[in-house]
């Protein structure tokens, strides 16, 4: 029974596994599903992955072929776009020790390098905050559309900057003595630029 249960999430997951082949994906996160508007509140995010690449001489570094083994190499692009808001929405004055209205309208790109026994990930991202994010606008229009309650405390948001990262992500496998479970490791790293 519980195989059942887990089919759908099965069948949802197969696009995350390794392909020459290129895809785009749409995703969403927003956490009016659960009844609440607060904190990271919403999310959408458009990337496009290419097919495989052959590493060129910009990018070998980052390959995990300049080791000597194979890998399956892409490029992606993430344009995204992501909201925070305090607690009440309804206050339309800043509230003390809660999270203010944030935007963030960013994107990625990334070198994504692919092997059985590791993966790695190197990214640059370059967005803005602000009323640049165009935030208070996204809100306002889906709540107009949902009959969600108005968000009032936009012009409180914070200030426009523009703000970039670089990071990078590894994950690897430690040992698989036992063919059914494996141990693996991840290591994150980002630097963020304001």
């Amino acid at each position: 029974m519980k195989l059942v249960r887990l089919l759908p999430l099965l069948l949802l997951t197969s696009p995350a596994l390794a392909s020459e082949k290129s895809t785009w994906v749409f995703s969403l996160d927003n956490d009016g599903l659960f009844g609440v508007d607060k904190d990271y509140t919403n999310g959408l995010f458009l990337s496009y992955t290419s097919g495989a690449v052959s590493p060129n001489w910009l990018t070998k570094p980052l390959s995990l072929s300049i080791w000597g083994a194979a890998s399956l190499d892409k490029y992606e692009i993430v344009i995204g776009h992501k909201m925070y808001t305090p607690d009440d929405i309804e206050a339309d004055y800043p509230l003390e020790n809660n999270r203010p209205y944030a935007g963030y309208l960013h994107t990625e790109l990334s070198y994504i390098s692919l092997h059985p026994q590791q993966a790695q990930r190197f990214t640059a991202t370059i967005g803005t905050t602000g009323e640049n994010s165009l935030a208070d606008q996204a809100q306002n229009l889906v709540h107009s559309i949902t009959g969600s309650d108005d968000p009032n405390g936009w012009e409180y948001q914070i200030e426009d900057k523009i703000v970039g990262g670089i990071g990078y992500l590894g994950h690897f496998n430690c040992f698989a003595k036992i063919p059914t479970w494996v141990l693996s490791g991840k290591c994150l790293m980002s630097v963020k630029l304001t």
